[in-house]
């Protein structure tokens, strides 16, 4: 295996285990369990409290469908 192949076959190991740890739940507060992705979300809303959905995934990297998932369940969180 060449020198080039064993690098990016590290670097995605560490992708995928940086992946596993986003979505990962801590607990927080009073017992709530959110993902880092959600903590990143609920941060950017503290951050720009005007911010529309759109806006939102787009400050995300995700799809406006995705962000709108994650509202929802934070808000039944």
């Amino acid at each position: 295996m060449s020198k080039g192949v064993k690098e990016a076959k590290a670097i995605e190991r560490v992708l995928h285990k940086y992946m596993q740890l986003e979505e990962m739940p801590f607990t927080y507060g009073d017992g709530i369990r959110l993902t880092q992705r959600e903590i990143h979300a609920i941060d950017a809303i503290g951050e720009n409290p005007d911010v529309n959905i759109t806006q939102l995934a787009e400050m995300q990297g995700v799809t406006k469908a995705a962000m709108s998932q994650m509202i929802y369940r934070l808000l039944d969180k």
